[in-house]
């Protein structure tokens, strides 16, 4: 997640938004990586997270506990 910036009480806007079936976004075609830079990297890393988030909220697992 993005650092708060220091004056700020309020959470920062997600970067990322959950796109469900049948929402068109998801048929269409990408265009190729051409570079993994560390931007990529960072947004790879965030979604990483929120799947592993909502993977194991819903269980009842807390994700410390999770392997």
């Amino acid at each position: 997640m993005r650092p708060l910036p220091p004056d700020c009480d309020a959470p920062p806007p997600p970067l990322l938004s959950l796109r469900l079936y049948p929402d068109s976004v998801l048929r269409q075609i990408c265009a190729p990586v051409e570079r993994f830079d560390s931007e990529l990297r960072d947004l790879v890393n965030e979604m990483r997270s929120l799947i592993d988030d909502l993977s194991i909220k819903p269980a009842g697992v807390n994700p410390k506990d999770a392997p």
